[in-house]
């Protein structure tokens, strides 16, 4: 009975389940931030967040590094020269036209 009561409620008030998750997600978010305090590093600036990665994830093994709008190739000009793996790939993509104006979809 409740679970059906649950869907009808869904149906009618589809905006009200959304805003239910919204809430529910975030409270998970809290509570895992409360239970992970001190532990979760934080970075001054991208570079050192990418240096933290490199060393605690993937330094020392093969990656491939795929970039997504590459604009200047700060980001991946910093990996190619951090890894220096022979076998790491390294690839970037744009389409240097920019993002169009409604990407939002406003």
């Amino acid at each position: 009975m409740r679970i059906r009561k649950a869907k009808l409620a869904a149906k009618l008030f589809p905006w009200h389940s959304d805003f239910l998750d919204l809430v529910n997600h975030n409270a998970l978010v809290g509570r895992w931030v409360a239970e992970h305090r001190g532990r979760i590093p934080t970075f001054g600036n991208l570079y050192d967040f990418y240096r933290y990665i490199h060393g605690e994830i993937c330094g020392g093994t093969v990656i491939d590094f795929l970039e997504f709008g590459v604009y200047t190739g700060h980001s991946i000009k910093f990996w190619s020269q951090m890894n220096r793996d022979p076998q790491s790939r390294f690839i970037g993509f744009d389409s240097f036209e920019g993002l169009p104006e409604d990407w939002l979809g406003k």
